[in-house]
This record gives C-alpha cells, structure tokens and sequence, in this order.
C-alpha cells in the first residue's frame, strides 16, 4: 500500500504536469479542493491518483483558471 505522503506527492505530480503549476501551488490546490469538498486531503489526493479527477465525484473543485460554472 502506498503511504499518504508519496500519494499527496504523486496527486501534486500530476497536477504540476497538467496545469503547469509548482509544488506549493498543486499542493495549494489539492487543499482547497479537501476544503471545498470537505474531503481530507490524502482521499482527494488518492482519488487524482486513481481516477485523474481532482476531487469526488460530486463535481470536485474547478480546475485553475475556471470557474465552477464551467
């Protein structure tokens, strides 16, 4: 099983690479949707992992530069 920390690390890999962000940034991002969706931060992160979506399925946070009506 894959620990919490190299999960969150692989979710903020795969949100570097996809939104061009930093570490601190995908990090930021990976929060707000825990936040937003109020899901713990490790679950968000192992479902990006997972499925590639960022947050549950319930819709999730928009991605960065959308609003959550697109």
């Amino acid at each position: 099983m894959i620990g919490t920390r190299d999960l969150i690390g692989q979710a903020k890999g795969i949100l570097m690479e996809r939104y061009r962000l930093t570490a601190d940034q995908a990090f930021v991002l990976l929060a707000r949707t825990s936040q937003h969706t109020n899901v713990k931060v490790a679950e968000v992160a192992r479902i990006l992992a997972e499925t590639g979506e960022l947050g549950p399925q319930r819709g999730g946070a928009p991605a960065p530069g959308q609003s959550a009506g697109e």
